[in-house]
């Protein structure tokens, strides 16, 4: 009977201790707490001279839907665009879309939207807007990242990523954003977030939006969402946040805050975030707390 119970005891404690073990496998980043900043961006305007640059080379893109071929990059106002060639080498309709698309590791918003029945063509326009170019001070541009997705049916169900077409230029990749200079809060996994501060551009409420740099230097496509809602301090409401990034890629994060109270300044705030890869892998869980 004495084996017995000690063998039980035994099993416990074992157990016990595999539960705590799992507990603790879960990965939690607690940091210190960052220091709320304010951030007020110099004058900038794009105006990179593709005139003057020639393209190196153009990555091979292999779909079997797809063919790309690669026509030219001129300067329009303020801004600049990439024409393409896209012929749809399938033989049903298929419905295409920007998707991924960076300079120099810099995601850019484009607008593209096409539906090609089969051996169609389209002469495709891919514009990089001037609000992100200039948001991120970007002088010279080396290379562009270019990603299309394809949908097959009415409802999207069969959302499919191609090939990324990469186009490089005889030139130095250049910006005036110096982020690597703000404070460094997070740097594990590949992935690295600054600390920027509220973005003094928006004259309306000043306190309203918060900026992160983020830079996911790892070689899959990461989220960055909520674990739990933030928290500004006792009055203000939650806010919600979610961030995707290609591998390699970076970009100033914008975390709205959308009740808050222009004629209060906001003295600190709470983010639970998790890190996920695109099958949903937990990476890790962020805490930040941030106070003046």
């Amino acid at each position: 009977m004495k084996k017995f119970i000690t063998f039980i005891a035994l099993a416990l404690t074992i157990l016990t201790a595999c539960a705590d073990k799992n507990l603790s496998d879960e990965p939690k980043k607690v940091l210190k707490e960052p220091k709320i900043y304010e951030y007020e961006a110099k004058d900038f305007k794009f105006d990179c001279d593709f005139s003057k640059i020639d393209v190196k080379s153009v990555s091979r893109f292999s779909d079997e839907d797809l063919e790309i071929e690669f026509k030219e990059i001129r300067n329009i106002e303020n801004s600049f665009v990439v024409n393409l060639k896209i012929k749809n080498i399938s033989d049903e309709e298929i419905y295409l879309i920007a998707d991924d698309c960076a300079i120099d590791g810099y995601l850019n918003h484009v607008n593209y939207e096409k539906r090609l029945k089969p051996q169609e063509s389209d002469n495709a326009r891919f514009i990089f807007y001037d609000l992100d170019l200039n948001k991120h001070m970007i002088e010279d541009v080396s290379e562009i990242m270019i990603s299309i997705a394809k949908v097959k049916d009415d409802n999207f169900s069969q959302f499919i990523k191609t090939d990324k077409l990469f186009i490089n230029l005889d030139n130095e990749a250049k910006s005036e954003l110096n982020y690597r200079d703000f404070d460094l809060i997070y740097d594990e996994n590949d992935i690295k977030i600054y600390n920027m501060g509220f973005n003094l551009e928006n004259k309306h409420a000043p306190g309203y939006d918060y900026m992160l740099f983020i830079e996911n230097n790892s070689d899959e496509a990461i989220f960055i969402s909520e674990k739990d809602l933030g928290k500004v301090e006792d009055s203000s409401e939650p806010f919600y946040f979610d961030f995707y990034f290609p591998p390699m890629t970076k970009q100033i994060s914008h975390i709205y805050f959308h009740s808050y109270d222009g004629d209060k300044a906001i003295s600190s705030f709470e983010i639970d975030a998790y890190i996920n890869d695109l099958d949903d892998n937990l990476i890790d869980i962020l805490s930040f707390k941030f106070e003046k």
